[in-house]
């Protein structure tokens, strides 16, 4: 909501204990700064059993409008690999060690398998 400053749930009410999802992950902030991107992630189980975000090139993609692909820096994520117990929510750090292509408006986050297959997200850069 661009008034409020804050997200709001479309599609069915989230609050309802019987509908809620059993993993949600929740890319939280994105910073370009020094020369890298950063990205925190979060990860809320609802589920019965453990669920794990590996923050690692294998599980996470991320490229830009035009078609430049970025590394995870895999030995600065924090923690390497999420992992959230039933009932918990579990939060983390990743990094690539590269500046962001300064001629794209758009980076592109894809994570690949876990915990529950694929999700894109969508970043809007403002310069």
């Amino acid at each position: 909501n661009a008034q409020s400053s804050s997200w709001e749930t479309v599609g069915v009410d989230v609050s309802a204990q019987s509908i809620r999802p059993d993993v949600v992950v929740t890319l939280e902030k994105v910073s370009f700064c020094g020369g890298q991107i950063s990205m925190t992630w979060s990860l809320r189980n609802n589920a019965t059993t453990k669920q794990m975000l590996p923050l690692s090139n294998e599980n996470i993609e991320i490229r830009d409008a035009l078609g430049t692909s970025y590394t995870l820096l895999e030995s600065a994520s924090q923690p390497q690999v999420i992992a959230a117990e039933p009932g918990s929510r579990q939060s983390g750090e990743a990094m690539v060690a590269q500046p962001v292509n300064t001629n794209t408006a758009t980076l592109v986050i894809v994570i690949k398998k876990e915990p529950f297959g694929e999700a894109t997200w969508m970043v809007t850069i403002t310069q």
